[in-house]
């Protein structure tokens, strides 16, 4: 799950509402849940002719989502959720089916050199 987190909210803040939003999941139900890091992006604007650039700051958390509790999208941003095996995950990764900063942090969670 991810989103921005406006001046009005905590990262916790955020983290409850995209958990919910994206997943229809209470953050409560995912414990234990860890920090996992700090990815940031910076690439050239889209628009503006060339003039700029777009710097993102990732804070990424880790957990499992418990058996018996099944994801479901409740805003429309999330195409699917399917679970995979360690080997799986790397061949979809491989493929480009997930942004690269999912795939960094996926790799990153995975140990991945």
């Amino acid at each position: 799950m991810g989103g921005m987190v406006s001046a009005a909210d905590t990262t916790e803040t955020a983290l409850t509402r995209e958990t919910w939003e994206e997943a229809g999941l209470q953050v409560a139900d995912l414990q234990p849940m860890r920090y996992g890091g700090c990815l940031t992006t910076c690439w050239p604007a889209s628009n503006g002719k060339g003039a700029g650039y777009v710097r993102e700051q990732i804070d990424w958390y880790c957990c499992t989502v418990p058996e018996g509790l099944v994801p479901n999208n409740q805003d429309g941003e999330v195409e699917q959720f399917c679970l995979m095996d360690a080997g799986q995950l790397l061949q979809a990764m491989q493929r480009g089916e997930f942004t690269t900063e999912a795939a960094l942090i996926l790799a990153d969670v995975m140990k991945l050199p």
